[in-house]
């Protein structure tokens, strides 16, 4: 699923907040930003107690993040994923719920998985 495709339906799905114009709770943020609960913000993100956060994202309880990303509650992630409470995370994944994984991997609710896999609640595998 490409990458336009799986943000259009998370944002149907209600997973990608709207655009707000009110920055309430946060300490440092520039244009076009939407903070709640985060210290350190720049451009266009969407940021949800998180901790450090660049342009383009949409965090919702993260700490470490880079651009591009949509996280909901996973703590290291790079650019342009998509993860959804996993915790360990690289570049061009989709993770829902796994702690680990590596590049272009789609995985839904796995634990461990490497690259160009396609996993669906597989958990403690051998």
């Amino acid at each position: 699923m490409a990458a336009n495709a799986v943000y259009k339906k998370f944002k149907k799905m209600g997973l990608i907040p709207k655009k707000r114009k009110k920055t309430p709770s946060k300490n440092a943020a520039t244009d076009n930003d939407d903070h709640f609960g985060d210290n350190t913000a720049t451009d266009n993100d969407y940021h949800f107690g998180d901790n450090t956060a660049t342009d383009n994202d949409y965090h919702n309880g993260d700490n470490t993040e880079t651009d591009n990303d949509y996280h909901f509650g996973d703590n290291t992630a790079t650019d342009n994923d998509y993860h959804y409470g996993d915790n360990t995370a690289t570049d061009n994944d989709y993770h829902f719920g796994d702690n680990t994984a590596t590049n272009n991997d789609y995985h839904y609710g796995d634990n461990t998985a490497t690259d160009n896999d396609y996993h669906y609640v597989i958990k403690n595998c051998n």
